[in-house]
């Protein structure tokens, strides 16, 4: 006899739940929209391994693969996040671990990104989501980081996610929008320190706009209901309290109590260790009590969501409880030492460079959509100015100006801009009999060109930058890169170890001079017997010497005399741009307006990418000993 069916999804509800989520949505734009997000999975995963791993790439994908080979993780604020690292642990051990599966995340997030964008269509128009997506897929930042392994492209996901999240919350109150930012917010506290900076611009603008509110609920001793952009601005805030404890440490430090928050010393009493403790107690005991006070019901649950996530990823899985501290204090704290160090020693006007030559079709845009929503305003226009104008405003004066960073500079810009075309191109395109409207409807027509124009100059940009010269830093957005003789090297290493007969246990030794470790420890990651010495030299390098030596180019000199027998060969490890334009200065910029061939010189850079300064470059010699015969 058969029972009565068991409830689950029938063909009929599956078309119901399809139904509801695109409802609205016409043939044509679901198409659009399939082909956009197949185009950005084609250009984000096609030939992703040729390209040799960037110093920074190696290091996050060689730790990744030492976890994935279960030798374990500790969370490092150097390396931001763990994020990152569980994920692309994931990835080796379901799909193997390579140069190409190394990028398979940030790939993934690349397409993400454009996805996610039509989730703005309440907000965005329907059109103005759809060129958002396209504005995402063709851009070149976007298109080259989708493609590199740092932590940048993943952010890019979770704030669009949390933006989604708080407006969608603020206007249907449904608590899983709530939900939403919340996973969204904690996954950007465990993926990359930008988070603060992010969490900074949207907070300014909550409390801006929710501050009278909950100044009037904290006055009525809590007997009024909060609306759910103010319950959501207090529940993000007083969750994120813990991990804004290490700014006690500014006013700390200078007083002779150098708190880190990263190890649990021998000695209980050390300040180091009891002035993080009790600071990250008192705000979380200061989180608790704040937040209970909003929500009883709901703050505990977004809480546990939002504590799940960082514990475990932070702790490697309950593997290393020191992980909250290097996370919850260390990270900031880490980052707030770093703001004097000014890694990239880059001008204020950095990204404005960079925005400039990659992003002028966004950056137009939004130069014209600013004080249109400034004047005329709207909250989520007015929440889109704020987070474009402060993300220019905290980067240009950040320590760390690096060309990743550029990527959350562009994210606002391109939402900016699809905003615009969201209302222009259909008020465009309907019908008016008014004069003035008619004027101006032909003035926005000669406007079309250009943007078509400016559409393709940006993905032609797009595909030099990421396929043509992705190696070679005449790209700004390259920056430093490791050669690709590297590469070439290491399958050179491969063969002298499978003709030798020692395969993996060959001896090799590296040269650690300037950091020369990297990327050769990834590139090297199978080879058991490899000695990385500081500095290589007389002393140091292995009396047995080994069949390879990797040398840096300065100390090549003391060690040849040593390597009898052996075959020597100077190679690039590292490229970077020339940087003339450090040193640019208003009168500098004026005189090289009105002169003719720096003028040629910048414009045959624009298209051709043509350098008038030879790249610089750090050098090492490879010396391979005869094989015998």
């Amino acid at each position: 006899m058969q029972g009565p069916p068991t409830p689950g999804a029938t063909p009929e509800t599956r078309i119901r739940l399809w139904r509801r989520l695109f409802v609205g949505w016409s043939t044509w734009e679901l198409v659009f929209w399939a082909l956009l997000v197949a185009a950005a999975a084609l250009t984000r995963f096609w030939d992703l391994g040729t390209r040799a791993l960037h110093h920074d790439e190696s290091l996050h994908a060689y730790f990744s693969w030492l976890l994935a080979e279960g030798r374990g993780y500790r969370h490092d604020p150097l390396m931001h996040g763990p994020f990152q690292f569980h994920a692309t642990t994931l990835i080796f051990r379901l799909l193997g671990d390579s140069d190409a599966s190394a990028r398979y995340l940030p790939a993934f997030g690349g397409t993400a990104a454009v996805a996610v964008m039509a989730l703005f269509r309440p907000y965005l128009g329907r059109v103005g989501a759809l060129t958002g997506g396209l504005f995402m897929a063709i851009s070149p930042t976007m298109l080259y980081f989708g493609r590199f392994v740092r932590n940048d492209i993943y952010m890019v996901v979770w704030g669009l996610l949390w933006a989604y999240g708080l407006w969608r919350y603020r206007d249907t109150g449904q608590v899983r929008f709530l939900t939403l930012g919340t996973v969204a917010l904690a996954l950007s506290f465990a993926t990359k320190e930008t988070a603060y900076i992010t969490f900074a611009l949207f907070m300014a603008f909550l409390a801006v706009a929710n501050g009278p509110e909950l100044a009037r609920w904290l006055r009525s001793r809590l007997t009024t209901a909060l609306s759910p952009a103010a319950e959501a601005t207090w529940t993000w805030g007083t969750l994120l309290l813990p991990f804004f404890a290490a700014m006690t440490a500014v006013v700390l430090r200078p007083r002779g109590l150098s708190p880190t928050g990263v190890a649990v010393p021998s000695n209980l009493l050390d300040p180091a260790f009891i002035v993080p403790a009790l600071m990250l107690s008192l705000s979380l005991g200061a989180s608790i009590v704040l937040g209970l006070m909003a929500s009883p019901s709901r703050w505990p649950r977004q809480a546990l969501v939002f504590w799940a996530i960082e514990i475990v990823l932070y702790t490697t899985v309950f593997t290393n409880p020191q992980g909250l501290g290097t996370g919850v204090w260390g990270s900031l704290d880490y980052w707030l030492q770093q703001q004097d160090v000014r890694r990239g020693n880059q001008p204020w006007y950095y990204y404005g460079l960079l925005i400039g030559l990659y992003e002028f079709l966004p950056l137009a845009l939004s130069l014209v959509a600013l004080p249109r929503y400034v004047v005329r305003g709207g909250a989520f226009n007015r929440f889109l100015v704020v987070w474009a104008v402060g993300a220019v405003a905290l980067y240009s004066y950040a320590g760390e100006k690096m060309p990743w960073l550029s990527l959350h500079v562009t994210l606002p810009l391109i939402l900016l801009s699809a905003r615009l075309l969201g209302e222009f191109l259909p008020w465009l395109a309907r019908e008016s009999s008014r004069s003035i409207e008619v004027v101006l409807r032909a003035a926005g027509m000669a406007a079309v060109p250009i943007l078509a124009l400016l559409v393709l100059l940006t993905a032609r940009a797009a595909y030099i930058a990421a396929y043509v010269s992705s190696d070679q830093p005449v790209e700004l957005l390259v920056y430093t890169q490791t050669s690709r003789q590297v590469p070439q090297l290491a399958h050179r290493i491969a063969e002298w170890a499978q003709r030798s007969g020692l395969g993996p246990v060959m001896p090799i030794t590296v040269d650690g001079s300037s950091g020369f470790t990297w990327p050769w420890a990834w590139y090297l990651r199978r080879y058991t017997q490899v000695g990385y010495p500081s500095s290589l030299t007389a002393e140091t390098l292995p009396a047995e010497k080994p069949p390879v030596v990797l040398v840096h180019l300065n100390d090549a000199p003391a060690i040849e005399p040593l390597l009898q027998g052996y075959t020597g060969e100077r190679y690039p490890l590292r490229q970077w741009f020339p940087e003339g334009y450090r040193d640019m200065t208003p009168a500098r910029l004026w005189r090289d307006l009105r002169d003719q061939d720096t003028r040629s010189l910048w414009w045959r850079y624009f298209l051709h990418r043509q350098l008038a300064e030879p790249l610089g470059s750090e050098d090492g010699v490879a010396y391979f000993k005869a094989l015998p015969q």
